[in-house]
């Protein structure tokens, strides 16, 4: 039987009523942060004004990223090229081979390159134009990059900020920057006059340069030893030159000249002492060993596998701390802390991949009252006890992560704690290594206030996961990536944690269909099984809805 038509005293069929939502442009930008880029990509095709809200926004174009060419068997970019259509992006990349040329774009590139704040040239020849017609121009990086000779350049880089330079040569960027606070470069050819033009870059942006990164050989080190006029605040040295004769000199001559840096990293440093001496206002110290095994001057270090000591020398204003060691053959290097120093206004200590002996740390740590934050990866220590000492040492401490390697001794008698810590609010426990799970529930009754909780890579029965919860009744917030988990766990977290509002559980757990329900209806945010019950499935559906309907 056919369809009957509801037809009106005309004849004519009544048009479906045509729903509208009009939000400020400024609304629909707050949530189209939300959205994964592939989602926000959908957005824009659904009518011209959420394309003109996510145009006209700067925090949604950082998060598209252009190419060109678009095909990687395009091996040249010259008027014939014609890119597909593009979104109006921050970032950009020409990425070529063989230093090949880019010929005129004048066709496409200026409307393009209006909204750009990141360039990155990869890899090619250029004409220093292609820069004139980004005026919004933030950063740019040449990698494998070379201008073209080009005759007089009539315009300025106003806006760049930071350059960042990988075998490639500054060509005629001293006359066009103004204001430059970040430089980064590494030195390929040293007898090729490259030092002299990077000198010479350092030269015209001496007033504005703050921070600089290098990877170049003692004689550049030098060479910037003689521009004391710079007023550096972050300087961080690579080691590609680290083993070479007389490169640690040119170190602490380079920081004698410079004291007035704030922020200083460090890779294989041989000692400390001088280094650190040089700087009084210090505020921010990263010290990295690719190899406990440092050669210098024909021979090895005194003793093996023990890295430079921490010395005892006025860090008065020193507030991070963060040394990465690495385990060698002999086994993870050992750190030394010489006794006496002090640290009175650090905040925040990272100590990755390296064993701490005992008491080499617990002094500094009495001494260090503002200590807020402290990590421990993949540490080593002498005793649980020695580890559960260090941990409690802070009593301001607001953040704690730590994962263990190896305890050599596991005692069997219970830790005393004097009191616990009740100003800590975060906590992330990593593989517990040779730790017995009933010595590692003690870590949350010396932690009483902990409102946010992240357990990584190793097996959690249902009584570990009862302690937890019975000790943490402040619990809001609870990430659990753990082997061997079954479903009696999420009973204790109902039944313990009525404060709990996020929680994210990987595949290990078996959580009936009940549980499910009930975690997705109560809390804010439930995570499980690579599913975000609310913000993902949410979000996106209020995408799709509005979609049909601005379509109606």
């Amino acid at each position: 039987m056919p369809k009957r038509k509801l037809l009106t005293d005309s004849g004519i069929q009544p048009k479906q009523p045509k729903i509208e939502i009009r939000l400020p442009p400024e609304i629909w930008q707050k949530i189209f942060l939300n959205l994964p880029l592939k989602d926000l990509i959908v957005a824009r095709l659904t009518c011209h004004r959420w394309r003109d809200a996510v145009g006209s926004s700067p925090g949604l174009r950082d998060k598209f990223w252009l190419k060109f060419p678009h095909d990687r068997n395009i091996t040249m970019i010259n008027r014939n090229y014609k890119p597909p259509g593009t979104v109006p992006a921050s970032n950009v990349m020409f990425q070529l081979d063989n230093y090949s040329k880019i010929g005129s774009i004048a066709a496409w590139w200026p409307q393009v390159a209006s909204t750009v704040t990141c360039l990155v040239m990869c890899g090619c020849e250029f004409p220093v134009d292609v820069l004139g017609h980004a005026p919004n121009l933030k950063s740019l990086h040449l990698i494998s990059a070379r201008f073209r000779r080009t005759g007089r350049v009539n315009f300025k880089l106003i806006n760049l900020r930071r350059l960042s330079l990988k075998k490639s040569r500054p060509g005629p960027l001293a006359r066009l920057i103004t204001r430059l606070e970040e430089l980064e470069f590494a030195i390929v050819d040293e007898e090729d006059g490259e030092i002299d033009e990077i000198v010479g870059l350092i030269q015209s942006a001496k007033s504005s340069l703050k921070e600089l990164v290098l990877d170049v050989p003692q004689g550049c080190l030098r060479m910037l030893s003689l521009l004391t006029e710079l007023n550096l605040k972050k300087v961080k040295l690579r080691d590609s030159y680290g083993y070479c004769y007389g490169f640690f000199e040119a170190i602490v001559q380079f920081v004698e000249a410079h004291p007035a840096i704030e922020e200083l990293s460090l890779f294989n440093p041989l000692e400390l002492h001088h280094v650190l001496r040089a700087l009084p206002n210090l505020k921010r110290l990263f010290l990295g060993f690719s190899d406990p095994h440092v050669e210098h001057e024909g021979g090895y270090l005194p003793e093996e596998n023990v890295l430079p000591e921490i010395p005892n020398v006025a860090l008065s204003n020193l507030e991070h701390l963060q040394i990465d060691g690495n385990a060698g053959t002999a086994g993870w290097p050992t750190l030394l802390i010489q006794q006496g120093a002090r640290l009175p206004k650090l905040k925040q200590l990272y100590l990755g991949f390296i064993f701490i002996p005992d008491d080499s740390l617990s002094e500094l740590l009495r001494h260090s009252p503002d200590l807020r934050s402290m990590t421990l990866t993949i540490c080593g220590f002498d005793s649980w006890h020695q580890l559960l000492s260090l941990i409690t040492q802070p009593k301001r401490l607001q953040r704690l992560s730590f994962s263990v390697s190896n305890v050599f001794t596991v005692e069997d008698d219970p830790f005393n704690c004097p009191a616990p810590v009740t100003s800590l609010t975060y906590l992330k426990v990593g593989a517990p290594g040779n730790v017995p799970s009933d010595k590692l529930r003690t870590v949350f009754r010396l932690f009483p206030a902990v409102t946010e909780l992240q357990l990584q890579d190793a097996a959690y029965d249902g009584g570990f996961i009862e302690e937890m919860c019975r000790s943490l009744a402040q619990l809001e917030r609870l990430s659990v990536n753990g082997l061997g988990v079954s479903c009696e766990a999420t009973t204790h977290l109902r039944q313990y944690c009525h404060k709990l509002r996020y929680l994210r559980l990987y595949e290990s757990w078996a959580i009936p269909p009940e549980d499910i329900a009930y975690f997705s209806k109560r809390l804010d945010n439930f995570y499980y099984n690579r599913i975000n019950y609310h913000h993902q499935l949410y979000t996106r559906w209020v995408l799709v809805h509005l979609t049909r309907v601005r379509k109606f």
